[in-house]
């Protein structure tokens, strides 16, 4: 891949258009990039990524922010790359995103936009342009990077990293995550197949305790041959007990008719206790059913003492609501007279409607009107527009048909009057030349004026500064000479000779003055000093070529800005007086050319002149009956036209709203009113019923106590004959206790004559022996199958979870040795040296790597040196990427740190050479001729300046062309072809310098 021209237009820092030729940078093979810091070097190599990929080459400067801050929203953004792949030419312009004017000069935010040709692909569709950039180079946008912008300081980084730091380098150079995901998938098996064998042997082990792993598959054959024992057992046990707990309950049901016997004499004796509560029993519900027939008289009695307290109640509460009646009476008849006032003024209402409705009428009249005057007006209006256009026709074909006998008159007058324009023309050239010229004089001079008067007042300062500078070093001086016997006399001891009179003897030592100044102090300000005194004579010498420069302009001392904005008025004024007489001549000429078409046409406009006169003639009568149309509608909608913008309908239903509200409220008050009377009414009637109601009730009192006391006396009960009653559910309690008390006694009589006939030919004391006998047979043999079924049950649990625990750890077993051995292998063990397979596939690229690097160095260093694999690196560290170097002078192998500092550089950029060569081979990429080196030269000596320069130049024989990004000076007069960024307020500019 081949690069040809870039131009950027107001892409960052750069604000104008510029374009690189690389085609002629090539020329010297080695170009440098130079320029102040923030400037824009690297801009030059993020336009070159952005162009092809979309993105930059830094992490920081976003591709959504590339646009310059210098330019304006209507100023467009793009770079533009013209390179060769296979001598095939491609074009790629490529815009950020933006905000930027629309076809129709709208201001909008754009997204990123492409433009890509070649011979057999054009497209401006973002994501398809990028999958054929990347497919015909074959590089993504990283790759790119790495190949093109060198940082040398990062390769030196690489030079010295361990096999551990190259391999996470190497790893997204080469892209080996696979294989890194791989040991670490290994390693992770292994981990979780050792994790469940673990877990297998101590789930085992809480099983069975302190069991072997190798005796598992014994235990399990044992423990399933128990099993199969105890069940044999356990059924023949359960055979047995069931002939046992047959002849058991034979025995028991004969020994239950001894005891149901005894139970039925016990029975009877309590039935025979019971008879004296029973007696009671009947005797209370007798005195129950007596004092019930009381319960009707108490009923009435209660009721008509709560229809006492209630109607008591309701007395008090209809006195309180005839008292509010009567305020709410007051307050009514006084709102009554307000809603009567407005009641009698309804009249006025009625009034009011009916010269609205008037009103409204006439409204109607006069819009009718005026819809008939817009619709004259419209037919006037046209027929005037036709009069006009009538007219306007009869004038240009007057015209027309004079001109026609005019032009032919003039055209003769016309090609003199050409020959005329011409001259005056070739004059305004001429003039414009010169005045363009002390356009661009005067801006200069006004540039360097200003320039001038900014140095002047730098200058100023500047002085100032180094007065006030020189007399603190001057004063800083003196103090420090005063200070100098303080200073030795510091390092002075007994018994050592003094340096200046070598006395042994120090009796009175020179002290420090309080304000005293040591040797760094006094350097630091000379240093300083000398720094302004540097600041103070470029300034003096830029002040001088300036006002040298001035000189060269002396008919412009008395100008300004604003004779500069005359002088430009001035070249506007000719310019535009140019673009005038052009445009005549031109026009000119068209006339000339139409000579014969103006007699043709003579003819014609004479008869359609004719024509156009009869159809204004009737035009014009049209016109005058309209107007008269016009006035007489005007005439009457005069009279009307009060009335055409008040709401009438609105005055109207507002006013409807206003009496029908009137009336609804007198109404409701009326209402209100009469409601009032009549519910007041109402509750006196009530108050009066309820004293009458109340006065009944209490003789209704007094006649109920009077037959009470005589049915007590009738029934002869007591007074307080109510504690006889019995709780309902408590009758019936006692009812059916006598009930079942009298069954159960006729009952048991039965019972007991039954079992004395079938207890005869029993014997009581045998039966229970022999019951007792087989009970403890049914308890041994229930024992004995308890623990047997125990023993089946925990074995059965045991192998249960023993089995497939123990299947699984099998499994598990063997798939953790097969995975260990393959991470031991893979992640490098002591069989492999501790080399990872990892390692062992990027020291196989590496050694390509080293290959490619080799054909440099061994250039660069005068068939001295070339790199070679060192793999000798003590203990269990990781290896195989240690670099080594082969001494061909003393036939020795050495390690790269035990190089001299020019000789790093040389093998640094070697390294970087040779992995850009063998990353654009792996990717199956072309050949990229320019490579870009940004490298801090600034912090080179002069001797490994000189090797590194050296050493690029060295370059140019591999047909690479190399650009050194550098700031620094001295580079300039050892490099001829120069891309130099001037950086300014208004941005940054490029100069570039060919051979």
């Amino acid at each position: 891949m081949r690069l040809k021209m870039m131009t950027l237009n107001a892409f960052g820092p750069f604000h104008q258009q510029t374009s690189i030729d690389f085609e002629r940078l090539a020329t010297g093979g080695l170009f440098l990039i130079t320029g102040p810091t923030g400037s824009g070097k690297t801009t030059i190599f993020d336009a070159l990524t952005f162009a092809l990929y979309g993105s930059t080459s830094g992490e920081v400067r976003e591709s959504d922010s590339l646009k310059s801050h210098y330019a304006s929203d209507e100023e467009v953004s793009y770079v533009k790359l013209e390179f060769e792949i296979n001598q095939e030419i491609y074009h790629v312009t490529r815009y950020p995103a933006q905000i930027r004017p629309t076809k129709t000069n709208l201001l909008r935010q754009h997204h990123q936009e492409i433009s890509f040709e070649s011979r057999h692909f054009n497209s401006t569709k973002l994501t398809e342009v990028n999958e054929y950039i990347l497919k015909l180079i074959n590089l993504n946008a990283d790759q790119f990077r790495k190949i093109v912008l060198l940082p040398q300081g990062e390769f030196v980084k690489l030079l010295f990293a361990s096999s551990r730091e190259k391999e996470n380098i190497f790893r997204h150079l080469f892209k080996t995550q696979d294989i890194e995901a791989f040991q670490a998938t290994l390693t992770e098996k292994t981990k979780q197949y050792r994790e469940e064998v673990d877990k297998s042997k101590y789930f085992i082990q809480s099983l069975i305790k302190d069991i072997a792993i190798d005796e598992v598959d014994q235990v399990i054959t044992d423990n399933q041959q128990q099993m199969d024992q105890l069940k044999k057992e356990l059924q023949l046990n359960q055979t047995q007990l069931k002939t046992l707990e047959k002849e058991k309950n034979i025995f028991s049901s004969n020994l239950s008719l001894f005891n149901d016997y005894q139970l039925k004499q016990e029975k009877r004796k309590e039935l025979s206790d019971l008879k004296p509560s029973i007696e009671e029993k009947k005797l209370q519900l007798n005195l129950h059913h007596k004092s019930l027939q009381m319960v009707p008289f108490l009923e009435k009695l209660n009721d008509n003492q709560q229809n006492i307290n209630k109607n008591s109640l309701k007395e008090q509460q209809l006195q309180s609501e005839i008292t509010q009646l009567n305020q709410n009476y007051q307050q009514v008849v006084k709102d009554l007279q307000v809603k009567k006032k407005k009641y009698d003024s309804l009249d006025s209402y009625y009034l009011k409607i009916n010269e609205y409705q008037s009103a409204l009428e006439k409204q109607r009249q006069a819009k009718t009107l005026r819809q008939e005057l817009k619709d004259v007006l419209r037919e006037l209006k046209s027929l005037i527009n036709q009069q006009t256009l009538s007219k306007q026709t009869l004038t240009t074909l007057s015209q027309q048909q004079v001109k026609h006998q005019e032009d032919l008159k003039k055209l003769d007058d016309l090609r003199n009057k050409q020959n005329d324009l011409q001259s005056l023309l070739l004059k305004l050239s001429e003039e414009k030349i010169e005045v363009d010229k002390q356009v661009e004089r005067l801006s200069s001079y006004l540039e360097l004026k200003k320039n001038l008067k900014s140095s002047l007042k730098q200058f100023d300062e500047i002085s100032l500064l180094l007065k006030q500078k020189n007399e603190l070093y001057e004063h800083s001086y003196h103090q420090f000479h005063e200070s100098l016997a303080g200073v030795i006399a510091q390092t002075l001891k007994e018994g050592k000779p003094c340096p200046v009179c070598g006395s042994l003897d120090h009796p009175q030592l020179a002290s420090l003055h309080e304000n005293h100044v040591d040797k760094e102090t006094l350097e630091a300000l000379d240093k300083e000093l000398m720094t302004h005194k540097s600041t103070y004579e470029r300034l003096s010498l830029q002040i001088s070529e300036m006002r040298q420069s001035q000189s060269l302009y002396p008919e412009f001392e008395t100008m300004d800005d604003s004779s500069l904005s005359k002088l430009k008025a001035k070249q506007s004024l000719i310019i535009q007086r140019i673009d005038e007489i052009s445009q005549e001549i031109q026009q000119n000429k068209e006339v000339l050319s139409k000579e014969n078409t103006h007699r043709d046409l003579l003819s014609t406009k004479s008869q359609k002149l004719n024509e156009e006169k009869m159809l204004l003639n009737d035009i014009s009568k049209d016109i005058l009956i309209a107007q008269n149309n016009f006035m007489k509608l005007t005439n009457s909608l005069k009279e009307l036209i009060v009335y055409l913008n008040k709401p009438y309908e609105a005055m109207i239903e507002q006013t409807t709203q206003e009496i029908e509200s009137i009336r609804s409220d007198y109404q409701l008050i009326l209402d209100t009113q009469q409601q009032i009377q009549t519910t007041l009414t109402s509750k006196e009637q009530s108050l009066k019923n309820t004293k009458e109601n109340q006065e009944d009730l209490n003789q209704v009192k007094e006649k109920l106590t009077t037959q009470i006391e005589a049915k007590v006396v009738e029934l002869n009960l007591d007074k307080d004959f109510e504690k006889h009653l019995i709780e309902s559910s408590l009758v019936e309690s006692y009812q059916q206790e006598i009930t079942d008390y009298e069954i159960l006694h006729q009952l048991n009589k039965e019972q007991l004559k039954d079992l004395s006939t079938k207890l005869e030919g029993l014997d009581q004391a045998m039966l229970q022996q022999q019951v007792v006998d087989h009970e403890m047979q049914i308890v041994e043999l229930n024992k004995q199958n308890e623990i047997t079924s125990n023993n089946i049950a925990l074995t059965q649990d045991l192998l249960s979870k023993l089995v497939p625990e123990n299947k699984s750890m099998k499994e598990s077993l063997r798939n953790y040795q097969q995975y260990f051995e393959l991470s031991q292998i893979a992640s490098g063990s002591k069989q492999t040296q501790y080399l990872s397979f990892e390692r062992y596939v990027l020291s196989i690229t590496f050694e390509k790597v080293l290959q490619a690097a080799n054909v440099h160095l061994y250039k660069m260093t005068e068939q001295r040196y070339t790199f070679l694999l060192a793999n000798e690196s003590k203990g269990r560290g990781a290896k195989g990427l240690e670099i080594g170097v082969l001494d061909y002078y003393t036939s020795t192998t050495r390690m790269v740190t035990t190089l001299s500092g020019g000789e790093q550089f040389k093998a640094s950029l070697s390294l970087a050479l040779g992995l850009s060569d063998v990353m654009s081979a792996m990717s199956g990429g072309y050949r990229i001729n320019t490579l870009f080196i940004d490298e801090g030269f600034g912090s080179l000596d002069n001797v490994s300046l000189d090797s590194a320069i050296d050493t690029l130049m060295s370059l140019n024989e591999s047909g690479r062309m190399v650009g050194m990004i550098s700031h620094v000076d001295e580079l300039k007069s050892r490099i001829t072809n120069q891309i130099e960024v001037i950086k300014s307020s208004k941005g940054s500019q490029l100069e570039i310098h060919y051979e």
